[in-house]
């Protein structure tokens, strides 16, 4: 595992390690099928302490702009869809009274719109977060040392249609972690497990909802007092498939 300091050195660490991975040919991108080339390093994880990602969406479109010609493309659009996803994924209470048919995604994505069953898409990540927040808290009060408060986003259900074409979650699951660190006091960590990301357009994205995840939690369990001086710790984001689809990128050292 890769602890890195700045999101600089994580950018650009991450992508010559993927330029070392070993190349394969994808017969399906994003559901649509054809092949592409791609290279692909596989269950690769690192770390990044959470006071290292950009809080605000325009901060982190702003630094997606400099390394990614996808983010430089859509930079504006990137940051109203991240404020979107945020006010939906953080705050899913009512979620039963929005309209399914739509979300915030097919803004940069229309592509996905065909991944509905019926009028509404097989699923939304406001829909998979309903509950966490209350249960996962509740475990972390009254145990602050526990290991058993993780939330999964994938389902049997979507193990179940895995072989359809059809939209399921590229993210597994979280796992909060409170540790106490000598001189530094309370930590509350956050592990990221993801089966899919594509290094140039979603992976910076995933990593900081992620963040956004963990400085909502910290809010949350600090609300209640114990323990008192509980900070944001580190992010370790493990990915099953971690890959890009673009040749021109170059190795840097």
């Amino acid at each position: 595992m890769r602890l890195f300091r700045t999101m600089q050195e994580t950018i650009l660490e991450i992508r010559r390690d993927l330029f070392k991975s070993p190349v394969l040919t994808s017969t399906r991108v994003q559901n649509q099928i054809g092949e592409r080339t791609v290279r692909e390093a596989l269950g690769y994880t690192y770390s990044i302490p959470v006071q290292e990602i950009p809080y605000e969406p325009v901060d982190l479109a702003s630094l997606g702009a400099q390394y990614f010609p996808y983010w430089n493309a859509h930079e504006s659009d990137i940051r109203d869809w991240m404020e979107a996803q945020r006010r939906e994924r953080l705050h899913p209470f009512g979620w039963g009274e929005r309209d399914l048919s739509t979300s915030s995604a097919d803004l940069l994505h229309p592509e996905l719109v065909k991944m509905k069953e019926g009028s509404h898409y097989a699923y939304t990540y406001e829909e998979r977060l309903l509950g966490m927040w209350e249960s996962m808290a509740q475990a972390l009060r009254q145990n602050p040392d526990t290991r058993r408060a993780y939330w999964p986003i994938y389902q049997p259900l979507d193990a179940l249609r895995a072989a359809e074409m059809t939209r399921i979650p590229c993210s597994l699951g979280y796992h909060f972690l409170i540790r106490e660190q000598p001189l530094m006091g309370h930590r509350l960590h956050v592990v990221y497990l993801q089966r899919s990301a594509n290094f140039q357009i979603f992976w910076l994205s995933d990593l900081w909802f992620a963040s956004q995840i963990l400085h909502s939690m910290v809010r949350r369990l600090r609300q209640s007092g114990d323990p008192g001086d509980l900070k944001p710790g580190v992010v370790t984001h493990t990915i099953t498939s971690f890959h890009s689809f673009f040749d021109e990128e170059a190795e840097i050292f």
